[in-house]
């Protein structure tokens, strides 16, 4: 029911899991990279946007299966909006047909209603200012860091258009700290008040 947002390298599966074992909360880490690889897909490899979207709709149907699948009250260091991110990120204004601007405005929607559905309180997090290197993940680029920081901000702004069906109200917050020890205390503090407010208790579990 808690998740993180934000850009690559922003210290959300750190501070998910800390904030998991602190809370005594459930944490699922996503792990886009495995789930990809267990299907065959490279995600930071050159890919047309057919290809892109093609890989993008299997992982949102892998992640939307596993949280059907994950105890609550929970902590995931990702949520849907990153994968809209990524997404958004490849379509440019002269190389998408209409068909194909429709289809990535349906995976768009389709993301929104999975995030609304599954989640209660949602925190974006902003680039580090350090970079650490990963070749499993996007290469150090600060200006595509910093499109798909802005798509993501712009998506979690936008959760609300998928809340109203659903009749379920998602909170998002912005975490401005680049500190770790402040960003833990933050969430905790923000997580033990929205628990309390849906009267949900912390529990200790075994999973993390």
């Amino acid at each position: 029911m808690f998740a993180f947002t934000g850009s690559h390298r922003s210290g959300k599966t750190t501070l998910a899991r800390d904030v998991a074992g602190r809370l005594g909360l459930f944490f699922h880490e996503t792990s886009v990279s495995r789930l990809m690889q267990e299907r065959g897909i490279n995600m930071v490899e050159d890919m047309s946007i057919e290809k892109r979207l093609e890989a993008q709709e299997i992982l949102l149907e892998a992640f939307a299966e596993q949280l059907n699948d994950i105890p609550s009250p929970f902590v995931s260091d990702r949520c849907p909006i990153d994968m809209i991110a990524y997404t958004l990120a490849e379509v440019g204004m002269h190389d998408s047909s209409k068909e194909l601007g429709e289809r990535i405005q349906a995976y768009t929607d389709h993301a929104l209603e999975i995030t609304a559905m599954h989640y209660d309180l949602i925190v974006v997090t902003r680039p580090l200012p350090s970079y650490e290197e990963d070749p499993t993940k996007p290469p150090m680029n600060p200006a595509y860091q910093s499109h798909i920081q802005f798509i993501i901000e712009g998506a979690a702004h936008s959760i609300e258009r998928a809340t109203r069906s659903l009749q379920n109200d998602v909170t998002t917050a912005y975490l401005r700290s680049h500190f770790h020890e402040e960003r833990l205390e933050a969430c905790c503090e923000l997580f033990q008040n929205h628990m309390e407010k849906l009267s949900i208790a912390s529990y200790t579990s075994t999973f993390h």
